[in-house]
This record gives C-alpha cells, structure tokens and sequence, in this order.
C-alpha cells in the first residue's frame, strides 16, 4: 500500500513517517530539500514542492 504524507519534513508528519515506512510505501511532500536520511527515513519518495506557491498541473 502506498501513503502519501503532506508535510513530512514536520513535527508529526516525519514521526508518522517513521513509524509507517518498514510496512508502507511512502511519498512525502516538503517544500525544502531535504534527503531521507534529515528525517530518518530509509525507504521514501520525496516530492520537493511548494503546494501553495508552485504549479500543481505539474504534478499529474
């Protein structure tokens, strides 16, 4: 099953994250440039974008 994270570079959104990504595919959302290992990650897609301010027609 694949979970998509809004915000996963956040308070909640990183320790949801790390609880989730030994059983789940994950894709999170930041708008910094960060890698998996800032958060403590291992397995993760991490899509850099700004939801608020960027084109979100580029997404699909």
């Amino acid at each position: 099953m694949k979970i998509l994270i809004l915000g996963i570079d956040g308070m909640i959104g990183h320790k949801i994250a790390q609880s989730l990504s030994e059983d789940f595919i994950l894709i999170g959302s930041t708008r910094k440039n960060i890698s998996n290992s800032d958060i403590g990650i291992k397995n993760c897609n991490l899509i850099t974008h700004n939801f608020i301010t960027d084109n979100t027609s580029t997404l699909l």
